[in-house]
């Protein structure tokens, strides 16, 4: 992933990035593949995060894309 990103492979990069650093350390909503709900996965990760100590999040909102829900 390191040697992709230095040498200017941006999205080589990306790709190798594991799906279970972003779900782990990411509220990422909604998606189709949690089956209790993104807004109860959202709250459950936000309990978690709050129980290690995090105190101050990093806010990225995303606009909806055109056909989705809002």
């Amino acid at each position: 992933m390191q040697d992709h990103y230095l040498s200017g492979a941006i999205r080589a990069a990306a790709a190798e990035v594991p799906f279970g650093l972003i779900d782990e350390t990411s509220l990422l909503g909604p998606m189709d593949r949690w089956t209790d709900g993104p807004m109860d996965r959202i709250a459950d990760r936000l309990t978690a995060f709050a129980a290690s100590g995090v105190t101050t999040l990093s806010v990225i909102p995303r606009r909806a894309r055109r056909g989705s829900r809002q």
